[in-house]
């Protein structure tokens, strides 16, 4: 494997950063050098790795199944050094990926006062674009609304938020200690993205109850929805741990609190072992 560990890099770096000279920067060597070491693996293994278009490349069927072997060898490569460096220093780098500001937020201050030397690195994202940089080693921790098992992913149960309706706090509705989802259908609704766990968990209730919900602004951001609400658009809905309590806005049980999002601490299942990860899965 050595053999060709330098050509396996640059064709790692082309994949990775999808052109030739993005790979050479990344790698600081001459473009040249990379388009050789590349067309070395083609003619010695007699496959085609890239589709050339201009600047830009595509992945060949080969190529896809060589990326996602080189992906594991030199990210664990990355981490190396990045252990090695820590030890230099005395400190480390944790990364965190999570779906919910809050609860990432919340996470990382234990992990502050747990271990002060610690840098780290927190980016807020969708649970498939999370998920994809789990597999991708992006990131070394996850925090996800996940409703199905995975057997490359080590999860544990972190957190459970029941999900509030969000509205005006001169409202009809806002006095309520609980408002039902029939109640929620007569109403204009602030909605997130559809691949937003919470708009998923209240829809399925409604279509469970055969109640349907009437969407009259689609918004992916939560601020965005806090302010939309303010404006008098309509209500929505975010876990109660994600309420932001604005002097107009308020936060009202939906089905008495029965509709719950179980929120879970996530890592690929190679690296649960590793002593930064291992180490957040005990606080």
């Amino acid at each position: 494997m050595f053999k060709y560990h330098k050509q396996l890099r640059s064709f790692h770096a082309v994949a990775q950063k999808r052109g030739f000279t993005a790979a050479a920067d990344y790698l600081n060597i001459g473009q040249p050098t990379v388009t050789e070491q590349v067309a070395d693996l083609e003619e010695r293994f007699g496959v085609e790795l890239f589709f050339r278009r201009g600047r830009t490349v595509e992945l060949t069927e080969v190529g896809e199944d060589l990326y996602s072997v080189t992906k594991g060898m030199f990210n664990h490569e990355e981490e190396a050094m990045q252990l090695l460096e820590s030890l230099h220093t005395h400190r480390g780098l944790l990364r965190v990926g999570a779906v919910s500001p809050p609860i990432a937020i919340e996470l990382l201050s234990k992990v502050d006062v747990a271990y002060p030397g610690v840098k780290l690195d927190l980016s807020i994202s969708t649970e498939a674009e999370t998920l994809s940089r789990l597999y991708d080693f992006k990131i070394d921790i996850g925090v996800l609304a996940l409703v199905w098992q995975d057997e490359n992913l080590h999860m544990v149960p972190y957190q459970r938020h029941p999900i509030v309706a969000v509205m005006r706090r001169d409202h009809p509705l806002a006095n309520k200690s609980s408002i039902s989802l029939r109640e929620l259908s007569k109403q204009p609704l602030i909605m997130r993205e559809a691949s937003s766990k919470t708009r998923q968990i209240v829809e399925q209730a409604a279509e469970n109850a055969g109640i349907a919900l009437q969407a009259r602004l689609e918004i992916n951001s939560r601020e965005a929805i806090f302010h939309a609400v303010r404006s008098g658009i309509g209500i929505s809905f975010v876990t109660g741990i994600e309420f932001m309590d604005l002097p107009e806005l308020c936060a009202v049980p939906i089905e008495r609190g029965k509709l719950i999002i179980d929120y879970f601490l996530c890592c690929l299942n190679s690296r649960r072992e590793r002593p930064p990860i291992a180490a957040i899965f005990a606080l």
